[in-house]
C-alpha cells in the first residue's frame, strides 16, 4: 500500500532551523505544500526561497502566542483550503541542576515545549475533524520516555507531551484524524 505526499498540505512549527528546516527540505521534495512557522522571519524567508515560493508559505509565528497561532491557521485555510499534517515541531532545551536553574527559563520551555504544541493542535482541530482527516505529528524526546537526570525540566516537558499525544489520539481516532510523536 503506497501512499503520496504530494500535494498534502503541511504546516510546521519550528521550521527555521534543525529537525524543522530539515523536514521541510524533504516534504518539498515528497512535493508538499508548506507552511513554514517559526519566529525567525530572516531563516524562513531564506528556506521557503530555497525550497520555491510557490511551494512554500512563510507565516512568522510564536506559538506562544494564542492569537499568532490562530492566524497561522486561518492563512492556510485561507491560502491552501485545507491542512492535511501539523508538525508541531518548536522546543527548546535547557539541561543542568535543579538548584542551579532559572525558574523563569524553565516557565519559558514549558510555554514553548508544552504550550507550543497544545495550541497549534488545538487551532488546527476543528478544520481536521470538519474534513474528517488530518495527521498530528509531535517532535518529543527519549527524555519523554526516559527520565534523565542532568535534565529534569526538559524530560518533564516531553513526558507531558507524551501523555498529550495518547491521549489525544484516542480522542480524534473515529474522526480519521491520526496522532503521533518522534522521539529523537
Amino acid at each position: 500500500m503506497g501512499q503520496t505526499l504530494a500535494n498534502k498540505v503541511v504546516i510546521i512549527t519550528g521550521a527555521s532551523s534543525g529537525i524543522g528546516a530539515a523536514t521541510a527540505r524533504m516534504l518539498a521534495q515528497a512535493g508538499c505544500k508548506l507552511i513554514l512557522a517559526a519566529r525567525s522571519v530572516e531563516r524562513l524567508e531564506a528556506l521557503a526561497d530555497e525550497l520555491g515560493r510557490a511551494q512554500a508559505l512563510v507565516i512568522p509565528t510564536d506559538v506562544t502566542d494564542g492569537a499568532q497561532v490562530a492566524a497561522m491557521v486561518e492563512r492556510t485555510v485561507a491560502h491552501f483550503g485545507r491542512i492535511d499534517v501539523l508538525f508541531a515541531n518548536a522546543g527548546i532545551y535547557i539541561p543542568g541542576q535543579v538548584a542551579e536553574g532559572d525558574p523563569d527559563a524553565w516557565a519559558r520551555l514549558m510555554d514553548i515545549n508544552i504550550d507550543g504544541v497544545l495550541r497549534p493542535v488545538h487551532a488546527v482541530l476543528p478544520h481536521m475533524l470538519a474534513q474528517k482527516s488530518g495527521d498530528i505529528l509531535v517532535t518529543s524526546s527519549i527524555s519523554g520516555f526516559v527520565d534523565i537526570h542532568w535534565e529534569p525540566v526538559y524530560s518533564a516537558s516531553k513526558h507531558a507531551i507524551q501523555s498529550f499525544v495518547h491521549t489525544l489520539r484516542r480522542q480524534v481516532a473515529a474522526h480519521g484524524i491520526r496522532v503521533g510523536a518522534v522521539a529523537p
